[in-house]
């Protein structure tokens, strides 16, 4: 298991305990010991099969559940821009929040 994994970000509303997400990882779940699979959409971004707080089955964007679990809520008029331009390359030093246009 990685060294840099924390817990979600609480706003994320994901099922508590289950997961912990990592910088350069993904998301580790708890519960099967091991980092999720990602599958990319067809834009080409990942989607993740996450428990809600409600214990719904819900898919969520993996750059999403990383960037904000570590550096908070994404501000208003700002999205989060993977800097090398490749959409399925989810580490924490390549997502940054950006002004969108």
């Amino acid at each position: 298991m990685a060294s840099d994994l924390i817990n979600p970000a609480p706003h994320l509303n994901l099922k508590e305990g289950y997961y912990k997400i990592s910088a350069t990882n993904g998301i580790y779940s708890v519960q099967k010991q091991r980092f999720l699979s990602d599958v990319a959409n067809r834009g080409g971004y990942v989607g993740i099969g996450v428990m809600d707080s409600d214990g719904n089955l819900c898919s969520r964007y993996a750059h999403v559940i990383i960037k904000e679990s570590f550096h908070g809520k994404t501000p208003d008029n700002m999205v989060i821009d993977h800097i090398d331009r490749i959409k399925d390359h989810n580490t924490l030093s390549n997502l940054r929040f950006v002004t969108h246009l």
